[in-house]
């Protein structure tokens, strides 16, 4: 029925219109569909030579393509009701020209052609003269009835979909080592749409550290970590990660021009917020920025000589850049 609504409202449409609709259009599509523009222009084709529509209709439209051919929702809102539809074809054109039908039915139904009357039923045929009663056969005996299958148990709902997540990252802070150093960290777990929970490991750059004697050792630092994230999607193909972790290592420290120097170690503790903005080239491939603030929980303290060369920052700050993996094979 809506493919015959849809054929004779095209050919009774005028060749040009001359009203323009009172219409709000938000119109969102793939390559390839027809533009906002063309819409609107079959929407004024449509009422062309009617009476202005009362009120002004605003309308949004989503169509994304699917495995079988492309999903259309359109939203419509017209003197104080809203309404929603939902539907799919083969092609983007069919999807487009449901879409005008309905912005066109809502403004003025009856701008469109009435239903053709039915043909009529053909008169029927005069019942042909009964032919003599066969003389009845013996009633078969009643076979057993087969024993009732047992229904088939029901299939379990299926789980919210889960992806393998991961990060390679690098960049610049500062805090627990001397002075700016270079940071390198990876991740790895596993999330949904909204969430995400990953195992971490970074790795800070040596870095000296001098007394006031004049005697220097080298620093530095590994650390692991357990890390939550709330993920934000104010985009297709962007997301706002918002992370907390708690992260912990092995400091490490050697005296430099230092006679029978040894090699200190002592644990590093630390609770981390990480936010950032990630912009996917590909489902499963992006690249983004991250920035990261720390409170040392455990600040590692060395001495030589015995000045102290170096206390862990009880704050600090770290910039960089990363590459985001996740297996989702469509947006």
């Amino acid at each position: 029925m809506l493919r015959w609504l849809l054929t004779a409202a095209l050919a009774h449409a005028p060749s040009e219109a001359d009203v323009h609709a009172p219409l709000e259009l938000s119109w969102d599509v793939p390559a390839g569909c027809q533009a906002a523009v063309q819409v609107r222009g079959q929407v004024d084709t449509r009422l062309a030579g009617r009476p202005q529509p009362p009120g002004t209709l605003v309308a949004a439209a989503r169509v994304e393509a699917t495995d079988t051919g492309y999903a259309m929702t359109l939203t419509l809102e017209h003197d104080g009701t809203s309404s929603t539809r939902a539907f799919e074809a083969t092609t983007c054109d069919e999807v487009v020209e449901t879409a005008v039908l309905l912005m066109v039915m809502t403004l003025d139904p009856l701008a469109l052609p009435p239903e053709p009357e039915p043909e009529p039923e053909p008169e029927p045929e005069p019942d042909p003269e009964p032919e003599p009663e066969p003389e009845p056969e013996p009633e078969p005996e009643p076979e057993p009835e087969p024993e009732p299958e047992p229904e088939p148990e029901p299939e379990p709902e299926p789980e919210p979909p889960l992806f393998a997540r991961g990060r390679v990252g690098a960049g610049v802070g500062f805090g627990p080592l001397p002075g700016v150093g270079g940071a390198f960290d990876l991740a790895a777990g596993l999330g949904g749409q909204a969430w995400a929970v990953h195992a971490t490991a970074e790795a800070w750059t040596p870095s000296n550290a001098r007394t006031a004697a004049g005697s220097t050792a080298r620093i530095w630092l590994a650390a692991f970590g357990v890390e939550g994230c709330g993920i934000l999607s104010p985009a297709r193909r962007w997301t706002v990660p918002l992370c907390a972790s708690v992260v912990a290592g092995p400091m490490s420290a050697r005296g430099l021009n230092v006679q029978a120097a040894r090699t200190r170690r002592t644990a590093w503790v630390a609770a981390r917020i990480q936010p950032g903005v990630v912009g996917w080239i590909r489902p499963w491939f992006g690249l983004g920025t991250l920035l990261s603030g720390h409170f040392a929980l455990r600040r590692p303290q060395f001495t030589v000589d015995p000045s102290n060369v170096h206390g862990a920052g009880t704050v600090g700050f770290r910039a960089g850049a990363g590459v985001f993996f996740r297996n989702r094979r469509a947006w």
